[in-house]
Parts: structure tokens; sequence; C-alpha cells
């Protein structure tokens, strides 16, 4: 709910002090603000963070001092997961962990990209890695809302080798 008052979210006050010189100030600003965001550490699997740390020769992660913690569960369930991946054994690392920590993605791409490579599979699973790791490749979009003049332009647009796919904004047939 908006309404116009004497603001109380930290960003506001800020910006409404590089204003106050002004003769009039008016802010709007959002009630459901929350004081301050949820760090990202706790919001995110630690998996990748569990298994660096574990890299570096850290043991006791649970103790690290970190400026704010993650979850004590969700520390547990990335230990679980990178054993069940098989980047750690009995809480060390593996070779397998120590390849798959070299890889700037999650731990579960990594094994995916360490593995490929010996297969030598590696492009084909770059490209999967990198469309699993998008939250979502294809919007929905209901296909009156664009005209069929539309579609065709767009799809010439890409070339007659583009690929069969929904790209973002627009459905259209390639054959």
């Amino acid at each position: 709910m908006s309404s116009i008052g004497p603001a109380r979210h930290p960003q506001i006050r800020e910006q409404v002090g590089l204003v106050e010189r002004a003769p009039v100030t008016v802010t709007v600003y959002n009630d459901n603000f929350k004081e301050y965001s949820i760090p990202e550490i706790q919001q995110k699997p630690a998996d990748d963070l569990f298994l660096q740390m574990k890299c570096m020769n850290i043991d006791k992660i649970v103790n690290f001092p970190f400026p704010t913690a993650p979850d004590l569960l969700q520390l547990k369930t990335a230990e679980g997961r990178l054993e069940t991946l098989g980047a750690l054994k009995n809480g060390r690392v593996t070779p397998l962990g120590k390849a798959i920590s070299k890889f700037p993605v999650l731990p579960r791409f990594g094994k995916m990209l360490a593995l490929s490579h010996q297969q030598e599979l590696l492009p084909y699973t770059v490209t999967l890695a990198a469309a699993l790791s998008v939250q979502e490749v294809l919007l929905e979009v209901p296909i009156f809302e664009s005209s069929v003049e539309e579609r065709k332009k767009n799809t010439s647009k890409m070339g007659s080798h583009s690929p069969p796919m929904v790209w973002p904004g627009q459905f259209f047939a390639t054959g």
C-alpha cells in the first residue's frame, strides 16, 4: 500500500536527504519495504560455498566466522548433496570434487562438465548446463498477441537456420 509521509526505509531516507534542500519535498513510499533485505548467502544453496571452503582445507565450516552465517540446515544439506555427487567422501574433497570446484557454476553442473570432458562431449554439455542454469528459457505468450505477419517477419530475421524453439515474445514454426 502506498502512502505519503516521512520516509522510513534507509535507502529512501538517503534519497530524501539529497532532496531536502528543495522548497517542497513529497516522498511516496511503500509500507511493504523490509528494513533490510535478506543476505544472499541465506537465500541460495550453499553447495558451491561449502565445496570451495573444503577445497581451501577449511574443515569446520559450521564454525567459520561468516559476517552473516548461512543456516545450519543449508550447510548440512549442501554436505549431503556434495557427498551424493561424489565431490566429498567422508568429509574430504575427492579428485572429482577438486575438478568440480574449478568451474564457476553450481556443483551439479560442474560434475556434468567434468565428466563430459572425459568423454569429449564438453561443447554439448556446456550448452546443456547453460540452458539448465537459466530460470526460464522460453516465455509463454498467447499466440493471439502477435499477428502472423509479425511472426513471419521475426522468423525471417533469424535466417533459414533458426532453431525450432520459441523465442521470447513470439511463436513461430520452422520447417
